[in-house]
């Protein structure tokens, strides 16, 4: 609009006669303007594709820690249950005649600790990968109350002496060696949560996989 009222409008209106030159300088500026305005076209869209890439790498990096994490808790439950697996095949004789043996089993084989901290360090060892806080505290405070039931009816049978026909130390030592069973079972409902975590792990790495070879597909 510029160029037609600058140039196009005193031109046409001209009493003098025109000259080729005119008609040459008008065209050029109609021509570069025409040019700047492509160029600002082209400059637009470059600046949409940088803004776009930019936010596409964003996203990426997000995408792919998010990535690592899954894996590492997908990592991380397997290897949970297998360790939860080992505890719960730990033999277990009725009647409690092999306690100490059980006890000495959790604690030098599987490393088990009744203390809820230091048996959530043990375990972060053990599974090697960063693992749901969640998860790593739901299998930390089983163990160690698992571990705590053993050393209870482990002690019970060093306070009394189970050949002689004693009511009392008995009735003890049963009464803390009953409350081992129970845990021991809940082992496999831990491990049922455990694995169905791992599942869930699963889906949701492949479907962000996907999302990742999605932003990162080079478009025909």
């Amino acid at each position: 609009m510029a160029v037609v009222l600058t140039t196009a409008i005193p031109i046409t209106v001209s009493k003098e006669g025109l000259e080729l030159k005119d008609w040459l300088g008008f065209a050029g500026n109609v021509l570069a303007a025409f040019v700047a305005l492509i160029a600002a076209i082209i400059a637009w869209y470059a600046v949409q594709d940088q803004i776009a890439a930019q936010r596409d790498a964003t996203l990426l990096g997000v995408m792919m820690r998010e990535e690592d994490r899954l894996e590492g808790d997908f990592q991380a439950c397997g290897v949970g249950v297998e360790f939860l697996r080992s505890i719960y095949s730990a033999e277990l004789v009725p009647g409690g005649e092999n306690v100490q043996g059980y006890c000495r089993q959790l604690r030098n084989q599987f490393g088990l600790n009744g203390d809820v901290t230091a048996m959530t360090s043990i375990l972060r060892e053990k599974l090697g990968t960063p693992a749901s806080p969640n998860i790593l505290y739901l299998m930390a405070t089983h163990c160690a109350a698992l571990m705590r039931g053993a050393e209870r009816a482990e002690e019970a049978t060093r306070k009394i002496d189970l050949l002689a026909s004693d009511p009392d130390g008995r009735a003890l030592f049963v009464r803390e060696w009953n409350k081992i069973p129970p845990i021991r079972e809940a082992t496999s409902v831990v491990i049922d949560i455990v694995r169905k975590r791992q599942d869930e792990a699963a889906e949701r790495l492949d479907a962000l996989r996907r999302r990742i070879d999605a932003v990162l597909a080079i478009p025909d």
